[in-house]
């Protein structure tokens, strides 16, 4: 569990790092607060999903038992989480600003969806 946190505040230092550069970059408190939210979500599912014994809702991503392969799992959340803050941090730069804060939304909703589905099903 702890590598998990290591890993995903790893990922979670380098978005915030990557928006001091830019000036034109969304406040940063709701930025930092959103990217918090979302790394917060990401490990408690990312720990969930490795506590079960089979993935029924996407095994096409993780495996169909992610316990043998936990680096991949890990992999996989740390990526859609860095991919996500930098997608909504560039957003913020274009046309569409007003926009920055739904990779990280959508991705918020999906993963706290996780939470309590394997919640519900006994994987906590």
């Amino acid at each position: 569990m702890q590598w998990i946190l290591a890993i995903l505040c790893l990922a979670l230092a380098c978005s915030t790092v990557r928006a001091e550069e830019l000036p034109d970059a969304p406040s940063r408190a709701q930025f930092i607060l959103l990217t918090s939210a979302l790394a917060g979500v990401v490990a408690e599912d990312c720990h969930q999903t490795l506590q079960g014994y089979r993935e029924t809702s996407s095994p096409w991503l993780y495996g169909t038992y992610p316990r043998e392969h936990p680096g991949k799992v890990i992999a996989i959340m740390s990526g859609e989480v860095a991919a996500a803050s930098l997608v909504g941090y560039y957003l913020r730069k274009t046309r569409f600003h007003k926009f920055w804060w739904v990779p990280q939304t959508a991705l918020i909703v999906s993963h706290g969806w996780g939470v309590v589905h394997n919640a519900r099903i006994g994987y906590y």
